[in-house]
């Protein structure tokens, strides 16, 4: 007799220039049993979300290029992408790039500087 089949875990993207951010985010999805991808830059987290759209997507809103307010934007015009939560991790922490964030689609913010450390702000979407 087989046992049934094991669901496969929840999938999240880690969406980060820095290497050592993203391997410190997978450290800590992983730890939580969720499989991780990860990109470094919008433009990566797009193109993978566009063959396999994750259950989670950990966002950073400076990078070069295409920075995480275009890229959260653009992910979420994705088919599938409106359902998909997105959670934006930032140093910013101005009025203004937290509406900006939530206008273009972040589902709730997290603080990464010192001060505000294990802050989160949800949506009241």
């Amino acid at each position: 007799m087989t046992s049934p089949a094991q669901p496969p875990l929840p999938l999240a993207l880690i969406v980060d220039d820095d290497p050592t951010l993203r391997a410190l985010s997978r450290m800590s999805l992983e730890q939580e049993d969720l499989r991780v991808e990860e990109a470094s830059s919008g433009q990566a987290a797009i193109d993978f979300a566009s063959v396999t759209m994750p259950d989670i997507i950990i966002l950073d809103l400076q990078m070069p290029v295409m920075d995480g307010f275009v890229a959260c934007q653009r992910l979420r015009q994705l088919p599938h992408g409106e359902f998909v939560p997105i959670l934006i991790m930032t140093g910013l922490d101005d009025i203004d790039s937290i509406a900006k964030a939530y206008e273009v689609g972040a589902t709730a913010l997290s603080w990464t500087h010192p001060e505000s450390a294990g802050a989160v702000h949800a949506s009241d979407q």
